[in-house]
């Protein structure tokens, strides 16, 4: 059984073994520190998860109409999802509540410390704390304990987020970038269920009538999964130019993949892999889900008003007029901002990929439509 805190033990085995075997001895040892973290957070989470068993009765929550953010790395998808919750109707999990307060007590608890400690801001004193390991991020997406984030980071305990690659380099964590086809039915049910339960969880706290709203590209390859999970669900897949969405997402983790004495060039294959597998599904839903949308960059960056009025209609949800107030003052500055990012494919070993023929599918897609 996958997705277990017996898989994650071997996961954990696998990893030493490999870092050992490959003599990186320096991610070895930093992996050694990182272990204990991981298990006291997830042993403290678990503890008050199971209590909010005996104190709530969360689980008779309906998830009603679900909304999912998937797509392409690095395609707007951070951006599209900012500006949907300028709408209250909708809410998705803050950074803080994925890592510290997955449970209704945990919220309870923290929320009643940070009004009692008010004038201390707790939450930014924090965020100063790990500013020497995320400032490097800023201009590509800002870490920041009161931000809303993915909420795959729910997963991480149990194995089932993308992002352990970056500590667990394992051919059992890289499978899961194509998770509906690599793990069986009763895994990937397993996996979702829990994340059903946190959902629920989120919304006994923050409003049993809200959407829950998800942004996750690494969700794309659950997308068969979520849609049994969740059969009422909405979806809107993002897509851009992989040659700019490949080394830009390469960028975003390298810092990661260095923090563990890493180089990240040396995944280029396992990255390109995923794009493809990631098209495949947009694909597949653009042509058969009636309850899918796809949009490309430009259509948020450049048309960001008729392109949510688009999404409100196509899955009819109301607008009210202090959101779309909101979103047009966005749109003016998105239409005058230009990234100050640059990528350099030589710096991935990314210069002799030829892109054309490795994404085929997705630009002669582009030029039918």
């Amino acid at each position: 059984m996958k997705f277990t805190f017996l898989n994650n033990i071997s996961i954990i085995a696998k990893t030493i073994l490999h870092y050992a075997l490959s003599l990186q001895f320096k991610p070895l040892i930093k992996l050694i520190f990182i272990i204990p973290v991981i298990i006291l957070n997830f042993t403290i989470n678990h503890c008050f998860l199971l209590i909010d068993n005996l104190l709530f009765n969360y689980k008779k929550i309906t998830i009603k109409r679900p909304f999912f953010i998937i797509g392409f790395p690095r395609s707007g998808t951070t951006f599209l999802h900012k500006m949907i919750l300028k709408d209250n109707q909708f809410t998705t999990p803050k950074l803080w509540e994925l890592i510290f307060a997955p449970s209704i007590i945990q919220k309870i608890i923290y929320n009643k410390i940070s009004n009692l400690f008010s004038n201390y801001k707790l939450l930014n004193k924090t965020n100063q704390i790990f500013r020497p390991l995320t400032h490097s991020l800023d201009n590509i997406h800002e870490i920041n304990l009161n931000n809303p984030e993915e909420d795959y980071l729910f997963l991480i305990p149990y194995g089932g987020c993308f992002l352990l690659t970056l500590i667990f380099p394992i051919d059992d964590i890289w499978r899961l970038y194509n998770f509906d086809q690599n793990f069986s039915m009763q895994d990937r049910i397993k996996l979702l269920s829990k994340y059903e339960s946190l959902i629920k969880r989120h919304l006994y706290y923050h409003g049993k009538e809200k959407t829950y709203l998800s942004k996750n590209p690494h969700f794309t390859c659950f997308l068969e999964s979520l849609k049994i999970a969740f059969p009422d669900c909405n979806i809107i897949g993002c897509h851009r130019d992989p040659k700019k969405t490949l080394p830009s997402v390469m960028s975003s983790m390298e810092p990661g993949y260095r923090l563990m004495s890493r180089k990240i060039s040396s995944d280029k294959n396992h990255f390109i892999h995923m794009y493809q597998e990631y098209f495949s599904v947009l694909k597949q839903n653009h042509l058969n889900n009636k309850n899918f949308m796809l949009l490309h960059m430009n259509d948020t960056k450049n048309n960001l008003v008729s392109t949510i009025l688009k999404i409100y209609t196509k899955f009819k949800y109301q607008i009210n007029n202090t959101s779309l107030i909101q979103i047009k003052a966005e749109s003016k500055k998105s239409k005058k901002f230009k990234s100050q990012n640059t990528y350099s494919l030589q710096h991935f070993q990314l210069e002799n990929i030829n892109f054309v023929e490795k994404f085929n599918e997705y630009y002669s897609f582009l030029d039918k439509n």
